[in-house]
């Protein structure tokens, strides 16, 4: 019988232990009062097994957090970064984000909540915040049509926005099914700030 490698122990561990977390959300269990013997329990490995994966529950609450961050958002980090894209592609990149959101909306709205009273997930959400308000600027520089300062501010008001929008109209709502409208609102304003620093000609 083949023995699995510590490397891939270790590996194993992380994935039952995200997904642990995540069950245990799900079933109204508050982050901060949940323990790490709680959390490995539900994954069904020790404690010493979960120190040999993360350093404590926080580090698994990033861990957790940057992977579906990763997943949700590549659409908009190709439509920030194409400055030839549309309307339409906007809308879909806002819907992969926003029904990720509605499906693992306790775990993201846990993230969001800890970041406001723990001062390394807030480092940690900020940081993962701040990249896109970089290329949000970016995008808004193509051209010329925006200054570099404007477009920093301009960038980070949508995107600080978009991610109030996100925990208050969705993670704050578990389990709503229709999110068309927060989609298209949404797209409203991005694509409102982005057209209005183009010309006429250059609005798909």
């Amino acid at each position: 019988m083949r023995t699995r490698s510590p490397s891939g122990a270790r590996l194993a561990n992380q994935q039952e232990l995200v997904a642990a977390i995540e069950r245990l959300l799900e079933r109204g269990a508050s982050y901060a009062e949940l323990t790490v013997g709680e959390i490995a329990s539900e994954a069904g490995i020790s404690r010493t097994s979960f120190y040999f994966a993360f350093e404590d529950k926080r580090d698994l609450l990033k861990a957790a957090a940057g992977e579906l961050a990763g997943l949700m958002t590549e659409p908009a980090e190709q439509w920030l970064s194409d400055p030839g894209s549309t309307r339409a592609e906007l809308e879909r990149a806002l819907r992969v984000l926003v029904c990720g959101f509605a499906e693992h909306a306790p775990l993201l709205r846990a993230v969001i909540e800890a970041a406001s009273y723990d001062a390394q997930v807030g480092v940690f959400w900020r940081d993962l915040v701040a990249r896109y308000i970089v290329l949000a600027r970016d995008r808004l520089c193509v051209g010329g049509a925006c200054t570099p300062e404007r477009a920093g501010v301009l960038g980070a008001a949508a995107v600080w926005m978009t991610e109030r929008v996100l925990y208050q109209e969705v993670a704050c709502r578990a389990g709503r099914s229709d999110t068309t409208g927060v989609v298209e609102g949404l797209a409203d304003v991005w694509w409102g700030v982005i057209t209005a620093h183009l010309g006429a000609n250059e609005r798909v």
